[in-house]
């Protein structure tokens, strides 16, 4: 399970490495000059080294692409991290006196990790902060989940903070929006995002003597129609959301059981391969100029 989390999200930033330092490459060709043995890629230098017309506007139209690229890349990381700052703001400064809330000293006892309530009749809990992270739970949670249950959402959020998920799903989603270009790669945020939430829900489990309250969370968080998300740029906060609720279902009916969750269809992968390999031939060989 934890080989499958940490390959997907490792598979997701080696392909945005590869893309960007490629678009790199064609962008800034004028600067950066290869001299590569071209070996196996003799036949493509020698197939573009008249340097025709269509030579020609293929490179500025992949420069092109590349200047949007790069200008939604920012344009999201810019908007979802300053969208999910002026939400907690907003959340925070309205907050009234809380006194009445109080969490549980039993669910207490096993947060290694600070804990904020907002005051929101959804259901919303969720981990934020990239290095110092903490947890947010909603008053309309805390009024709503037993102990049990709410201790249950407690240790899911706390794994999110111990992993950095935050930051994680940040980058994850942010190189998801801005490369829609790459056909396997938004499968691959999927994917990652499932197991991200399977594995919280197994730390959730080990570290609790029974599974009702984890299934009690699971039951009411599906039933009822307050789960919505508070903060706005919920891609810098990892929350507790009905992702793949079958899945994790499924999980508590039949622990021992592997889970069969599909990846991405071979076509895409094939298609992802291509485009790579194009990308680069196109990019060593307007540096070899």
């Amino acid at each position: 399970m934890l080989i499958r989390r940490h390959g997907s999200f490792a598979c997701i930033i080696l392909i945005g490495v590869a893309v960007y330092s490629l678009m790199g490459f064609i962008l800034l060709k004028d600067w950066i000059t290869i001299r590569p043995e071209w070996g196996w890629l003799n036949w493509f230098h020698e197939a573009v080294q008249a340097r025709s017309l269509a030579y020609k506007g293929t490179v500025l139209l992949l420069q092109f692409m590349v200047l949007v690229i790069v200008a939604r890349t920012v344009w999201f990381a810019l908007h979802l991290l300053l969208s999910h700052r002026r939400s907690m703001n907003r959340l925070l400064a309205g907050t009234p006196d809380l006194t009445q809330y109080n969490i549980p000293p039993s669910v207490k006892k096993v947060l290694s990790y600070p804990v904020t309530i907002i005051h929101s009749e959804n259901l919303s809990a969720f981990a934020e902060g990239w290095f110092r992270p903490r947890i947010v739970v909603s008053t309309g949670l805390l009024s709503t989940f037993e102990p049990e249950e709410l201790k249950a959402v407690m240790l899911h959020e706390q794994y999110h903070c111990r992993h950095r998920d935050p930051l994680r799903l940040y980058m994850v989603k942010v190189l998801g929006r801005s490369l829609r270009c790459v056909p396997m790669l938004q499968g691959l945020v999927d994917y990652y995002i499932i197991w991200d939430e399977l594995c919280a829900d197994r730390y959730v489990l080990r570290h609790m003597l029974s599974p009702e309250g984890l299934a009690g969370v699971l039951l009411k968080w599906s039933a009822s129609g307050r789960s919505e998300q508070p903060v706005i740029g919920a891609a810098a906060a990892a929350h507790f959301a009905p992702t793949a609720m079958n899945y994790r279902i499924l999980q508590l009916l039949e622990p021992g059981r592997k889970l069969d969750v599909p990846l991405l269809k071979l076509w895409k992968a094939a298609a992802t391969a291509a485009g790579l390999l194009f990308l680069f031939m196109m990019s060593i060989d307007v540096c070899g100029l």
